[in-house]
């Protein structure tokens, strides 16, 4: 079994940005990074001692594992280049939710995907320690190579099918990317009313401080639609839409469905 210990990127975005940093502070040899914007591969090399590139050729051709970084739309597009330039055997993951580890199939004979589930940004890298990170690959001794790569970084390693991680990827959505758009939404309101948002900050806290304690995200459930308090609920929707019209629908799309729905 390959003990992984070279790794380069095909990436330098906000998930291989943190990918590259927490590998190379746990003592793997990062060798190269690519990226389109060559700015962002000096940028992402300067911190991780790799060499970096816009010129995918250049890639090094003898790192154990090319980990592809990029948006889900460019990784075919990455895969027929990459595949002129390394050897069929070479090891390749993706790190995308929502793809299947499949779409390497015609390009190289070790293929898997390598999940962190977390949100990522280049300006405040996060510590791994905690992320799960999920495993999927065609073969079993390439699954428990990246299983070991994971525990260098991660306490939380386990395996995961594509539809377990489309699956969470969704929910995923729902409860990183919806929740922090309707946080944005709160945040507006009140600034633009001259009201702290600060002032939600406690609220936000207990919330999620609950759901992390065990407590079924239904079963805390409050606030007017619950209480089919429909008197409050019909002031909210007019203030809302003198204010936004937008605003105002997803109250009432929220609303309807927690009154249907989110009845403890």
């Amino acid at each position: 079994m390959l003990k992984i210990s070279k790794i380069s990127f095909i990436g330098a975005g906000n998930v291989a940005t943190n990918l590259a940093i927490a590998f190379y502070n746990s003592g793997i040899k990062i060798k190269s990074i690519y990226s389109r914007n060559i700015k962002n591969a000096i940028n992402l090399a300067s911190k991780t001692d790799a060499i970096p590139t816009d010129n995918i050729g250049d890639i090094d051709k003898n790192s154990d594992l090319y980990i592809i970084s990029v948006p889900d739309n460019a990784i075919e597009s990455i895969l027929n280049n990459l595949s002129l330039v390394l050897d069929k055997e070479a090891r390749c993951v993706h790190t995308s939710g929502s793809l299947p580890i499949e779409i390497f199939k015609n390009y190289f004979k070790n293929y898997g995907s390598l999940y962190f589930l977390q949100t990522f940004t280049k300006t405040d890298i996060t510590d791994l320690t905690n992320v799960p990170c999920l495993i999927n690959s065609n073969s079993l001794s390439f699954s428990e190579e990246l299983k070991n790569l994971g525990f260098k970084v991660s306490q939380k390693v386990d395996f995961i099918d594509d539809k377990q991680k489309k699956t969470l990827h969704i929910a995923a959505v729902f409860s990183n990317n919806f929740v922090n758009y309707l946080f944005s939404i709160s945040k507006k309101i009140s600034e633009d009313n001259k009201v702290k948002f600060e002032y939600l900050y406690p609220l936000i806290q207990e919330t999620c401080e609950k759901i992390i304690k065990g407590n079924d995200p239904k079963s805390i459930q409050t606030g007017p639609a619950i209480r089919k308090d429909y008197k409050t609920m019909e002031e909210h929707e007019q203030y809302l839409k003198t204010y936004n019209e937008n605003y105002e629908k997803i109250y009432k799309l929220l609303s309807d469905e927690l009154i249907k729905n989110g009845i403890k």
